[in-house]
């Protein structure tokens, strides 16, 4: 009986944890994908190789990164009357962002080929239990 409740209670403990992993793991993701302290447009190939950055098991198309500490883009997601743009929350302050496009010509992965371009612009931005999970799009002023 004490073999099957202890049983019981690491099931129980196992299955917790790994729900929490689900909520974390789109917040891990973004960072990952989108989040850089440092970076320069001309190394867009280099970044997106070193942090495994993919679409399904090819290529990603297009890459933003967001030139900012995890705590700086994190608080996007923190309720200061921010605008919404079709559902997103966008930014309040302009981050510097690298946009990473495929080349045309771009052999096929994991040795992807990018252009890199930077702008300083606010994002958008999908929110989940206060944490980033996906990168919508750059806004310009005049869409706000």
């Amino acid at each position: 009986m004490k073999i099957q409740l202890v049983f019981l209670v690491v099931v129980l403990l196992y299955a917790t944890a790994l729900s929490e992993d689900q909520d974390i793991a789109p917040y891990d993701k973004f960072k990952n994908q989108h989040v850089i302290v440092k970076m320069s447009d001309d190394k867009c190939d280099s970044v997106i190789k070193f942090r495994k950055i993919k679409y399904k098991n090819g290529c990603k198309k297009i890459n933003t990164f967001i030139l900012g500490s995890v705590k700086t883009v994190t608080a996007i997601c923190k309720p200061k009357g921010q605008n919404t743009y079709s559902g997103k929350i966008v930014s309040q302050k302009k981050f510097k962002i690298i946009v990473c496009k495929l080349t045309k010509n771009s052999p096929k992965y994991p040795k992807c080929q990018y252009e890199g371009h930077s702008f300083t612009k606010k994002i958008a931005i999908t929110c989940k239990k206060g944490l980033p999970v996906h990168y919508d799009r750059d806004v310009d002023d005049r869409e706000e």
